[in-house]
């Protein structure tokens, strides 16, 4: 699950935050989560000709709503590789995907159910799998309250159910509770937002075998993070991510909590093809600085991937 947490949040996971955001309508795990859909909505076209001639209608007109729609659905597919893996060519394609359904309460409130999913492409000598994450339910607010200075607060709460193939065959984590807050002010073209984000896990075992290894099952995380936008035009973004993982995990001495940390660092070109279609483009580094055999060091190969993002609603 924390795999989930670094990314979904991410959706999120960063700058990953202008798309993981679907939930709260300004942040997914995680991805990361600056408010999304600021720009203007695109005008509409329809032209009506005399009786004689014939009417047209853009696809602009046919694609966009005439009235608020408080029932929406968000597609969005992740891939990502590994900086190692693309070096020698060796490693394995894998994907963050997720499908939510989203009830608008009010213009500012929502409440939604999201199911995750991974996927690792085929390679020689592999198969390629799909593996179920948690389903989560979440409660959103793009505008909890506005703090002095023009600050806008908003949040998304999420309930993680023990659904997913690795809560039941894995770690054996049977759900967690996630608050996703954040304080966000726009400057013009350029938006700055900083992303709280703390979990607590419910574990039904201290630790798990993977791969024939015994690792400690986390206990807590806390995720946060400074994230800056930028317009370039009302189609194409600029954003900068930084912060820090720290998570807790059950000490298989039995000292108690064991603490790590990440620092994490992201960069994403984004590219608005439609109010209803964004496309990106990330790197992202999460270079451990607790808890790792290796010396720490910022953009290692093997702690760095590049993502591509496809994030589709209707």
């Amino acid at each position: 699950m924390k795999g989930q947490m670094i990314v979904s949040v991410a959706l999120f996971a960063g700058a990953t935050a202008a798309w993981a955001q679907s939930d709260s309508g300004s942040a997914s795990l995680p991805p990361s989560a600056a408010p999304v859909n600021r720009a203007a909505a695109q005008a509409t076209t329809l032209s009506t000709a005399p009786a004689h001639t014939t009417s047209t209608i853009s696809l602009e007109a046919i694609l966009k709503p005439t009235k608020p729609r408080p029932f929406k659905v968000d597609l969005y597919h992740r891939p990502s590789i590994k900086q190692a893996n693309f070096i020698d060519q060796s490693g394995q394609v894998g994907s963050y995907n997720f499908i939510q359904a989203k009830y608008m309460l009010t213009e500012t409130q929502s409440v939604g159910v999201r199911q995750e999913f991974g996927y690792k492409f085929a390679k020689p000598g592999s198969e390629a799998k799909a593996t179920a994450s948690d389903i989560f339910v979440s409660y959103g607010h793009s505008k909890i309250a506005m703090l002095p200075g023009g600050v806008n607060f908003s949040g998304n709460f999420r309930v993680y159910l023990p659904t997913g193939e690795d809560s039941n065959f894995g770690s054996k984590q049977k759900g967690a509770l996630l608050a996703w807050l954040i304080a966000s002010r726009e400057f013009g073209k350029f938006e700055l937002g900083y992303h709280f984000i703390p979990v607590v896990f419910n574990n039904s075992q201290d630790s798990y075998i993977d791969g024939g290894v015994e690792k400690a099952n986390n206990v807590a995380e806390v995720y946060q993070f400074v994230d800056g936008t930028y317009k370039l035009t009302e189609k194409i973004s600029l954003s900068q991510a930084i912060g820090t993982d720290n998570y807790w995990k059950k000490d298989l001495a039995g000292r108690g909590p064991q603490r790590a940390q990440a620092l994490y660092i992201e960069s994403i070109a984004s590219y608005k093809l439609h109010d209803r279609l964004k496309l990106g483009a990330s790197v992202i580094n999460n270079a451990n600085i607790w808890d790792s055999p290796n010396p720490f060091g910022v953009y290692r190969a093997d702690e760095t991937s590049y993502r591509l993002i496809v994030h589709a609603n209707m």
